[in-house]
């Protein structure tokens, strides 16, 4: 064994846990993982009509502007990684910095999450601020995914160096490319006021087709497409590690099988399953439930920030209590600001993408992403109640504030 994965071996042990994974994943296929996850390409091909039918132009600050919030969660979360760098990311994070009950709910709340996406089309009519925060939507829906490098904490080699950064690299890397597709559409669309006016419902088609002709369309489509299939196998990867974490520590049924990690490949292939046949279970029941299914995924992209909300606010708490990051990566003396602007992001951007903005729909499809928010959390609730699933294990949850790691793993 080198001298690296023994320091890493150590520095484990004293978190409380024995890896059995592969520590083989570079810092570029680490980053590769948060940047396929984040995947600025299918972000701004999904939501581009919506976000520029509402906001016209200037929607590409609000990448600019939401990029430059999102990092400071990225920050925080850099943080906790560099001292805790345990595979499964939000929910080992929220364990050790306040308890087993909220690591519980982060988890829970996350996971789905990761399950299921959607996209919803407002347009607001009136002075130009509340369309801008409407289209702002859009960025809000591609920049997250750095947490996922966290995921794979256990494959990474000198993972509480190397995943602060990879997750920095995936804001930097993914956001740039986002406001650059999103910025040569904008200056590309051929006929911006019919796509204002709603008469061009896909300005993206429109403006390939115009740029490129259809061969070159094509093109950018197969592209595309493939931008879609990586985004969905990271999120598979990123669930996968965080059912992982849960079945490790007791927190789930079926935990005896979810944990075993496959001795030929080295990862938990249970679990990969799972979070494969969940959202294709869901996928499916659309043929039969096309309202029903709608009104649950539209719970997926606020549950990231309800997650990463949980997460932020955690840390705060913590350091309330006299947490002070023990990892290499920390922000020092603005480790404070960062983490209080960061939570009042959060707060932010959960608001407006809750805001009911179309007062003509009928309540339940006005208020659909809070009702299937308050589901979503009343459900994992009952469960933590009735089942007491966080009372099964025996991992150290709650102790970053007291905790005093042994620090030789330190390079």
């Amino acid at each position: 064994m080198s001298e690296t994965a023994q320091e890493d071996a150590r520095q484990l042990k004293a978190l409380g846990y024995t890896s059995h994974f592969d520590r083989t994943m570079s810092i570029w296929e680490n980053f590769s993982l948060g940047f396929t996850y984040l995947s600025p390409v299918v972000g701004v091909y999904t939501l581009f009509a919506m976000s520029f039918s509402t906001g016209g132009p200037p929607i590409v600050w609000s990448y600019v502007l939401i990029g430059l919030a999102q990092l400071l969660v990225c920050l925080v979360f850099g943080e906790i990684v560099s001292q805790f760098p345990i595979s499964g990311g939000l929910y080992p994070w929220a364990r050790r910095l306040v308890g087993k009950r909220w690591a519980w709910m982060a988890g829970w709340v996350y996971v789905w999450a990761l399950w299921v996406f959607d996209t919803r089309r407002v347009v607001p009519d009136g002075a130009y601020w509340p369309a801008f925060f409407a289209a702002a939507l859009a960025p809000m829906f591609c920049y997250y995914g750095f947490e996922a490098c966290g995921d794979v904490a256990e494959e990474t080699p000198n993972a509480s160096r190397t995943i602060p950064k990879a997750m920095r690299m995936t804001i930097y890397v993914g956001g740039f490319a986002a406001i650059l597709v999103c910025l040569a559409l904008v200056m590309a669309v051929p006929d911006v006021g019919a796509v204002l006016k709603g008469d061009d419902k896909d300005p993206v088609a429109t403006t390939l087709r115009a740029a490129m002709g259809e061969w070159g369309f094509r093109a950018v489509i197969a592209i595309v497409l493939v931008s879609f299939g990586s985004c969905v196998l990271s999120l598979q990867a990123a669930a996968s590690r965080v059912v992982f974490a849960y079945a490790r520590d007791d927190m789930i049924a079926g935990s005896e099988w979810l944990k075993r990690l496959s001795p030929r490949t080295h990862v938990p292939t249970l679990s990969l399953v799972l979070s494969g046949a969940i959202p294709a279970a869901i996928a499916v029941s659309g043929l039969w439930l096309p309202n029903a299914v709608a009104t649950i995924i539209n719970f997926a992209a606020i549950g990231i920030y309800v997650a990463f909300l949980m997460i932020v606010l955690g840390a705060l708490m913590a350091r309330l209590r006299g947490w002070q990051p023990a990892g290499p990566f920390s922000l020092g003396a603005l480790g404070w600001p960062v983490n209080i602007v960061a939570l009042a992001w959060q707060v932010l951007a959960i608001t407006d993408m809750a805001w009911p903005r179309s007062p003509q729909d009928p309540w339940w499809s006005n208020y659909s992403v809070m009702f299937t928010t308050a589901v979503v959390l009343g459900l994992g609730l009952v469960y933590m109640i009735v089942a007491r699933p966080y009372d099964r294990g025996q991992a150290p949850a709650g102790d970053a504030p007291s905790l005093s790691l042994n620090m030789e793993w330190v390079r």
